[in-house]
């Protein structure tokens, strides 16, 4: 355990030893006990539980706002059980810790899958679950005329208009429903597992 009386002592040991927790008053000498928590790129790299010496629903929005994982109010009780908070606290920053890698790697999946999509030399377009556009390639630029940039989060079958001139479900829509009414506007639909193929000619491209 190392202890500071003010924000610029406690960022000094923090430098020479990060914390698994910081514990601060709201209120000290030099500043807010939020100004010490360490940030790198914006974000937040270890717990603070904030002490008050008072209940208030606004300060607890605030502290919590600004990156505090817990407050609490001081109290003879609030001590005895500050070991348990303690223990929670940081029990909770881990789970945080493990969610943000995975949401980064999560990310860092999707960008690699964007960059293969976007140079691939065959025309490519994906949509997610609700319809909306997630990739639109440079070869499907080049065939439509139709910018990545104009199309990236477009739903309502925005993506049909460059081919049909008209918003319409089309092939890709089969891909989460089936759905005689599309098939029937294309010459043949192939269905083998998870992969449908089919061929069209659109006099427009």
């Amino acid at each position: 355990v190392s202890v500071a009386g003010s924000i610029r002592d406690a960022k000094n040991v923090l430098e020479a030893d990060p914390a698994d927790l910081i514990i601060a008053d709201w209120l000290l000498p030099d500043g807010r006990g939020i100004d010490i928590l360490p940030r790198r790129d914006g974000m937040v790299t270890a717990p603070l539980i904030i002490m008050t010496s008072h209940g208030d629903e606004q300060l607890a929005v605030e502290i919590m706002k600004s990156g505090a994982i817990d407050y609490v109010v001081k109290s003879a009780t609030m001590f005895r059980e500050l070991p348990h908070t303690a223990r929670r606290a940081i029990r909770d920053w881990e789970n945080i810790r493990i969610r943000r890698e995975a949401e980064e790697a999560a990310r860092e999946a999707q960008k690699r899958v964007a960059d293969i999509i976007a140079f691939l030399p065959d025309a490519v377009f994906a949509i997610d679950i609700t319809g909306r556009v997630i990739a639109w390639n440079r070869a499907m630029e080049e065939m439509t005329g139709v910018p990545g940039t104009e199309m990236l989060g477009k739903g309502d079958h925005e993506y049909s208009i460059p081919f049909y001139g008209e918003r319409r479900p089309i092939l890709i829509d089969l891909s989460f429903l089936a759905d005689v009414d599309i098939e029937q506007k294309y010459d043949y639909v192939k269905r083998e597992g998870d992969r449908i193929t089919s061929e069209t000619f659109i006099a427009a491209l």
